[in-house]
């Protein structure tokens, strides 16, 4: 079975074993800060600057698991049909290694972490990466890419209206509107007879 994990660890050796003085281009790397509904779900965005190029990528990425659930990675706009790998390497903690559907061509957004709020309103998870390689896959081996990470934030707020009481009041005020449409008709009255 075909794991990108693998297969990015043995670029990574490759990459070490060749011991090219050729070095690829810089990336940057961005997890977003987000708010997120106590008991919702919630997508954090991960994005790249410098992003021209990349053909492969890992990181570690750590929450507080008190306060999220990781529920998937999946490919973000620029990264097409990725194959996205993400396994929990240990509480709180998810391995991901993204081999993007064609070479990167442009910054934005690479991936989103999808999780379960679990948290109270007020409670707050840093969304932390590590361990951050790149590549970009040249005609005679492939080059390691600089990149510079920074991390972001999930921040809890308070609990939105349960969708059933949402929908009684939206009903509600539908209705309101309906009798202030006949008042305004005259209250549906028939026409007097002359």
């Amino acid at each position: 079975m075909f794991s990108i994990t693998r297969y990015l660890t043995g670029v990574a050796v490759l990459c070490i074993a060749t011991a090219s003085v050729a070095q690829a281009g810089e990336l940057e790397i961005k997890v977003g800060n987000v708010e997120a509904t106590a008991g919702g779900e919630v997508e954090v965005p991960i994005t790249v600057k410098g992003g021209k190029g990349v053909e492969g990528l890992q990181f570690v990425l750590t929450f507080d698991d008190k306060v999220l659930k990781h529920e998937s990675v999946d490919a973000g706009e620029i990264a097409g049909a990725a194959d996205v790998d993400a396994k929990e390497r240990e509480t709180g903690a998810i391995r991901v290694a993204m081999i993007p559907e064609k070479t990167i061509d442009s910054d934005g957004q690479l991936l989103v972490a999808k999780f379960k709020v679990l948290g109270e309103s007020g409670s707050k998870s840093a969304i932390e990466l590590s361990e951050v390689r790149a590549w970009e896959f040249g005609s005679e081996a492939p080059l390691e890419m600089l990149v510079s990470a920074e991390s972001g934030e999930v921040t809890v707020i308070g609990k939105g209206l349960p969708v059933n009481l949402t929908a009684i009041i939206v009903g509600a005020l539908a209705f309101l509107l309906l009798l202030l449409l006949i008042a305004r008709r005259g209250g549906g009255k028939a026409p007097a007879n002359s």
